[in-house]
């Protein structure tokens, strides 16, 4: 059972029901578009994917995030899922055998009813450069042991958080031009495959995309597109505590642009560099404009 990330938009309004016990589960279904580049350069439907999605209440007493969900979506609203991907067989009414995709997004749901059960205060968890890292188990035997071990991480370094320091809010914002996207048969099918042959993906990926820095007081963050592997992450998080206590690094954020990794590793054969779809240099220098972002923020508030 794998994990994947799905941006769609909503076929119907979410459906809420509830199980004999109590506990909340919501249905979607999702619709993902995709496009292809003709010969003379415009772009044409390339079909659409549907997902069945379906997010659980870690509990009856515990229903309120996804009743939220709920009410807050509707039909044809944009969406971005990180779930668990599964397939199911099934026959339609006319009798035609179909494989239904499916997607279980109920990790978070179960890491957050034990974190906030443990410090009594609402829970909200981001992605953060974590393009490279995967649980060891997966599928639904593992969602037990996999929240409780992000719901106590975050408990331990709750007991640990100390107040911010004094300083104004601050945040900063850059559009960045992107290089066209193109899938490497390189990286996804191995190092036989010549590196120089690709497809494009004009069209499935955005040409451009945003990047936001905030500060406040001695605190920063910075949220980025898509998913960056965690050299990414590290390097961004060590040149903003030269300015600041504390800093984050919040990934699939306002955009999706597959993975980000660095340079170095940009041509080595892996799941997450076929995922990469941009050049060799977009990882890099999405996370030097990251960091000059915060230099900003650093230079504005001891401005003032």
């Amino acid at each position: 059972m794998s994990t994947i990330t799905v941006t769609g938009r909503l076929t119907y309004d979410p459906e809420l029901r509830f199980t004999p016990s109590g506990k909340a589960v919501l249905d979607l279904r999702i619709a993902e578009n995709h496009s292809r580049r003709t010969a003379n350069g415009s772009f044409e439907d390339a079909g659409t994917t549907f997902y069945n999605v379906t997010r659980w209440a870690p509990s009856a007493d515990n229903s309120r995030e996804v009743e939220a969900i709920a009410e807050s979506l509707h039909k044809g609203d944009l969406v971005l899922i990180t779930g668990r991907l599964s397939t199911r067989d099934c026959t339609t009414r006319e009798g035609e055998s179909r494989t239904s995709l499916e997607i279980t997004a109920d990790v978070m749901g179960a890491a957050t009813d034990a974190l906030e059960r443990a410090v009594g205060a609402p829970a909200l968890y981001v992605n953060g450069a974590v393009g490279d890292v995967s649980p060891a188990r997966h599928g639904r035997g593992a969602l037990t042991e996999v929240a409780a071990t992000l719901a106590e991480a975050a408990r331990a370094a709750w007991e640990r958080a100390a107040p911010i320091g004094p300083g104004p809010l601050l945040a900063r914002v850059a559009r960045i031009e992107l290089p066209s996207p193109r899938l490497s048969l390189h990286n996804c099918l191995g190092r036989w495959m010549p590196e120089a042959i690709t497809l494009p993906l004009d069209g499935a990926f955005p040409a451009a995309t945003t990047l936001t820095a905030v500060a406040l007081g001695d605190a920063a963050w910075v949220a980025l597109p898509g998913e960056p592997a965690t050299a990414l992450g590290l390097r961004i998080k060590t040149e903003a505590r030269r300015s600041f206590r504390h800093a984050f690094v919040a990934g699939v954020s306002n955009d999706y642009v597959g993975y980000l990794v660095a340079t170095a590793d940009h041509s080595r054969p892996s799941y997450v560099t076929c995922g990469s779809v941009y050049d060799a240099r977009t990882g890099d220098d999405l996370a030097e404009r990251a960091i000059t972002l915060l230099r900003e923020l650093s230079a504005a508030g001891r401005g003032r």
